[in-house]
């Protein structure tokens, strides 16, 4: 990452002394490299004293899963929240707001996520009884008795989209996710998996899931034997249905798409929220 010069003031005499950035706002936390404010609600960064160069990952709430359209027929997996990363961006001096989306329940899109006006991620799309929802990352399509349910197309460069529902097992299509698109139609559903790129980021915070967000929430319906595995990678909700199998929401603060359900037997479940992080390098702020 680029740095931007450091001020500079006369503090008597010939001596100069560097005016450096004081950032606040969000946790701190560090590597030997980085400082990472992280924000799992709504806050403010506060840049004083000169601009900074900054690195932003913003990650929106994912959508809600979906039981069937009538009977015992399985409901799609909700989308993966949007998500953005941004590189070397100047941060002027002056206070930046942060938004953090929520996760949606049933059927419903994810609530965006955003910094300043400089990054906006759209919220995942919701699943559906029938056509999955576009999104950040697209729902998942709805089970049927014959045919097939499209998924839901998502926001260019922020996610995939949601996978097809279809009659095979009567199984609803897995939600997009941030690095896969969500799959389904062929007695089986998964959420597409959250992308690995940030993992440094998400060790240093504490966040994600195994290094990675924004996974899609797995589809509902019959024929699930092990609904864990259906679950998209990086906080992805697990599809649930028949033989007992139950569905899960969004791991919070990643961004996953909750799971499907279906209308006799499982549980529709939740999106998460999403989660905003700004990194900047230590030596800018004399650390």
């Amino acid at each position: 990452m680029s740095s931007i010069p450091l001020g500079i003031v006369a503090s008597s005499g010939l001596e100069l002394t560097p005016v450096i950035p004081v950032i606040s706002g969000g946790v701190l936390t560090s590597d030997s490299t980085y400082y990472y404010r992280t924000f799992t609600g709504n806050g403010t960064l506060t840049v004083s004293q000169v601009d900074i160069s900054a690195d932003l990952l913003v990650i929106a709430g994912g959508g809600g899963g979906s039981g069937g359209a009538f009977g015992c027929l399985g409901g799609g997996g909700g989308g993966a929240g949007g998500l953005l990363g941004r590189l070397g961006q100047v941060l002027s001096v002056g206070s930046h707001a942060v938004l953090v989306g929520g996760g949606a329940g049933n059927s419903t899109n994810g609530n965006n996520s955003s910094f300043s006006s400089i990054a906006t991620a759209i919220g995942g799309g919701g699943a559906s009884r029938y056509s999955g929802s576009p999104g950040g990352s697209g729902g998942g399509g709805g089970g049927t008795t014959g045919g097939t349910r499209p998924g839901g197309a998502p926001v260019s460069g922020q996610g995939f989209s949601g996978g097809v529902g279809g009659s095979n097992c009567q199984i609803g299509g897995g939600g997009g996710g941030s690095a896969q698109a969500g799959f389904g139609n062929n007695g089986s559903s998964y959420g597409g998996a959250g992308t690995d790129q940030y993992s440094s980021w998400a060790t240093a915070t504490s966040t994600g899931v195994t290094g990675r967000y924004a996974g899609g929430g797995g589809g509902g319906g019959y024929c699930l034997s092990n609904s864990v595995s259906n679950a998209g990678l990086g906080g992805g909700g697990k599809g649930g249905g028949y033989r007992g199998i139950s569905s899960s929401d969004g791991v919070v603060n990643t961004g996953g798409g909750g799971g499907g359900g279906m209308n006799c037997y499982g549980t529709v479940r939740a999106g998460a929220s999403g989660v905003v992080i700004v990194r900047y390098e230590r030596s800018l702020v004399g650390g």
